[in-house]
């Protein structure tokens, strides 16, 4: 699980920059997360590390949606952020 936190930071940055890369990149924290729990895991174990992990990655594509949408520039030039939420929005 080397650079995660970095991960992190990338998928941020991408979202307040409004890259739709983040989407992607997101896949890619999941991929890493499943194959180091397959790695690690077996049986029921790992059956028991996925539904956690899934809703784990769905509060997060919800908070990079939300960072998305809601990003705007403020009068002095630096990123503010104003949040709403779209209804019934799939980003995966």
């Amino acid at each position: 699980m080397s650079k995660v936190t970095d991960m992190m930071h990338d998928l941020i940055n991408k979202a307040q920059s409004r890259d739709d890369s983040y989407i992607s990149a997101l896949v890619v924290v999941l991929e890493k997360h499943y194959s180091t729990g397959l790695d690690l895991l077996e049986g029921v174990d790992f059956a028991t590390f996925l539904s956690p992990l899934h809703h784990d990655v769905n509060n997060l594509k919800a908070m990079l949606r939300a960072i998305y949408i809601g990003v705007k520039k403020t009068s002095s030039g630096t990123d503010g952020c104003s949040v709403y939420f779209e209804p019934t929005v799939s980003i995966l």
